[in-house]
């Protein structure tokens, strides 16, 4: 009987450990996945140009902002559909700031619907960080 509560105790240590090396690898390893999807915004493949905003849009990294700022002047509209839906998904005024200028240029009604939500979303969640720090 202690011999299977010692096995137990050490497979969860072993499960603790494991679980913190994944999450230490990962941490690392997501500087190099932000470059890789940076290059793909500056490529020529319209799938990997998107592919890379959704992908940034997960991970939401500031860093990602100037990247996606770009992608929003690109002259593909689903490019930068996703660059908008991206931007918006990172709460930094500089995101607001991206959208802001490209509203008032954007051509495609589509985008153009997209950043204005966007817009607004960014607009509500400063507005309400704002009320609650003045409380």
């Amino acid at each position: 009987m202690g011999q299977g509560s010692d096995c137990r105790k050490g497979d969860s240590v072993l499960s603790i450990v494991f679980s913190l090396l994944l999450t230490f690898s990962l941490s690392f390893s997501s500087d190099h996945n932000l470059d890789f999807w940076w290059k793909q915004l500056e490529g020529n493949s319209r799938d990997l140009k998107i592919s890379a905003c959704q992908k940034l849009k997960d991970i939401r990294n500031p860093r990602s902002i100037p990247y996606l700022s770009r992608a929003l002047q690109d002259q593909d509209p689903l490019v930068r559909y996703q660059a908008a839906m991206s931007l918006g998904s990172h709460l930094d005024t500089r995101s607001l700031e991206a959208l802001s200028k490209r509203f008032d240029v954007e051509t495609d009604n589509y985008v153009k619907s997209e950043i204005r939500r966007n817009i607004n979303q960014l607009k509500d969640y400063f507005a309400k960080n704002e009320a609650q720090s003045n409380e």
